[in-house]
């Protein structure tokens, strides 16, 4: 088997619905080897100083994700060789070759396991996600593939579009990865199948307003992901709600104008899936909403709201924060009412449906569940089952695209920076 590879399952025309898109970081993924219980980041290395720091609380193995309430499944793992173009798993053994005791609950059916060309069976996350794909034969399981800048491929994030050579050397390399992916599916015969491929859209105003030279006569994308969230978060110095669908002012805007600015550049409705987080910023010493702050961290949502916060709600604007005065602290989070009025708003304007970063970080099992308060509201789900079958020569094929694409973005990122450097 080849380890520096992945495989991405071709699918067929969509049903109508909507859809519901997951981010999964393997970085909260916990596993067993049988003779120790290893955990790939240490507590030192939590972004997150507000995270509870215990095993029990960061474990978030495959067999938890929701997957009867996803249509596509985003799995960050994956980076570029910035030296050589080389697509690599984040971690081999994690992602390939790891007993994970959770496996036993999606299937102990010798015959349901994926074995390789190479007679080798897959195990690790990845062997696990195919199980669930057998599951949920709805579910489109895609990489987020980390560049030499820390954005992603075939889910590719555009966080770093300051320059114009970048974003037209981004909409080059969609049209290429479009082009090929159609060549491929051709070659192996199968022409009613289509690669998916999206992008991450930040709501800032300095990269949507590069948006518009990538969408123009761009059909590669099969959506966009609208990162409807922390727009305002490192910049601001006052509190502010991090995600609410109405702004108030002109410098102020909400969600609403970030979607309508899709829609100008020509992006159609039901390719624009609006984000929504699971997470809460939290603003310390701060005497609340409006005010200075000492320091902001992000809260899973799954823990909140915390302990003596009285909860608010903005009906005008949509959206929703906790206040603690004793601590002075304030989170601004998406509460159940506010996704559901975010849920309906997507219904009303025929979006595409829903993303939700990450999905560790929800309240997976309850009724509180973010995801599923969502899904009920949206209703009906796109349907087009995915694809299972993984020959040794599939994973040949994909090593040639994973190896032009990770050659590719290392290309037009250099490229943009010396023409970016010359302009200046």
């Amino acid at each position: 088997m080849n380890r520096n590879l992945l495989s991405v399952g071709p699918v067929s025309s969509a049903s109508g619905g909507k859809k519901i898109v997951g981010y999964y970081d393997s970085l909260f993924v916990f596993y067993f080897t049988s003779t120790s219980f290893l955990s790939p980041i240490s507590t030192d290395e939590l972004t997150s100083a507000m995270l509870i720091i215990d095993r029990t609380a960061q474990q978030y193995t495959p067999s938890q994700i929701p997957v009867e309430n996803l249509t596509h499944l985003i799995y960050r793992s994956a980076r570029v060789k910035a030296a050589t173009g080389d697509i690599v798993l984040g971690d081999l053994y994690l992602d390939t070759e790891a007993f994970m005791d959770d496996t036993t609950h999606l299937s102990t059916r010798e015959e349901d396991r994926l074995i390789l060309g190479d007679g080798e069976q897959l195990n690790g996350i990845l062997g696990s996600l195919y199980l669930l794909k057998k599951r949920n034969r709805n579910l489109k399981v895609l990489m987020s593939i980390g560049s030499p800048v820390g954005q992603d491929s075939w889910d590719i994030a555009l966080g770093a579009l300051t320059h114009l050579q970048t974003a037209k050397g981004l909409r080059m390399l969609l049209l290429e990865l479009h082009r090929g992916f159609l060549r491929l599916a051709v070659s192996k015969r199968q022409p009613d199948f289509r690669y998916l491929l999206c992008v991450a859209i930040p709501c800032d105003r300095i990269q949507l307003s590069f948006v518009d030279l990538i969408a123009f006569e761009c059909p590669a994308l099969d959506f966009w992901n609208l990162k409807a969230f922390d727009w305002l978060f490192p910049t601001t110095e006052r509190t502010e709600h991090q995600a609410r669908l109405r702004g108030y002012s002109a410098f102020m805007f909400g969600i609403e104008e970030v979607v309508q600015s899709l829609k100008n550049f020509s992006i159609p409705a039901n390719k624009i899936i609006l984000g929504i987080p699971l997470h809460g910023l939290a603003f310390r010493s701060t005497w609340g909403l409006g005010y200075p702050f000492s320091s902001c961290v992000k809260v899973d949502y799954k823990l909140l709201p915390l302990d003596g916060a009285v909860v608010i709600h903005d009906d005008t604007l949509v959206a929703s924060w906790s206040y603690d005065k004793s601590k002075r602290e304030l989170i601004s989070y998406d509460t159940p009412e506010n996704a559901a009025k975010k849920a309906e708003y997507i219904n009303r304007l025929s979006l595409g449906g829903a993303m939700f970063w990450d999905l560790h970080k929800d309240k997976t099992l309850s009724e509180l569940s973010l995801v599923r308060v969502v899904k009920e509201i949206l209703g009906d789900l796109e349907f087009h089952p995915n694809s299972l079958r993984f020959r040794q020569t599939e994973y040949r094929s994909s090593a040639s695209i994973a190896k032009l694409i990770g050659m590719m973005l290392c290309y037009y990122y250099r490229k943009s920076a010396h023409e970016a450097g010359r302009a200046c």
